[in-house]
């Protein structure tokens, strides 16, 4: 038999094991989503007003969306009503007036973890 044959069949009968580690740095997903107790602090802290029209604030909004690297940080939390969530989605100008403040009070990583950069 071939030696690359029975190093196949070696490999198939005894599979080099998988490492059992956990990861060291959470998924994008985990790291873009408001965690529950985050969006606790957020309705507490904003005393449940929408920071747009003033009305009843139901929706947090990731003032740097998720699809531009923006993460379920507090500092990148905006509570909003549903109309002016849908507002804010249907107007870029509007959008980018709100990364402008944001930027103005926390600096220019405002949407960034402690894991970006690394």
């Amino acid at each position: 038999m071939n030696l690359l044959i029975k190093m196949k069949l070696m490999r198939m009968i005894n599979p080099v094991p998988k490492p059992k580690r956990r990861r060291l740095k959470p998924t994008r997903r985990r790291r873009n989503e408001f965690s529950r107790e985050l969006r606790q602090e957020i309705l507490l802290e904003r005393d449940g007003v929408c920071q747009q029209c003033g009305g009843i604030g139901t929706e947090i909004h990731h003032v740097m969306p998720r699809a531009r690297s923006g993460r379920g940080v507090k500092t990148n939390a905006l509570l909003v009503c549903a109309s002016c969530h849908r507002q804010i989605h249907q107007q870029p100008d509007l959008l980018q007036e709100w990364i402008k403040h944001y930027r103005s009070m926390y600096g220019d990583d405002f949407y960034m973890d402690e894991w970006d950069g690394e």
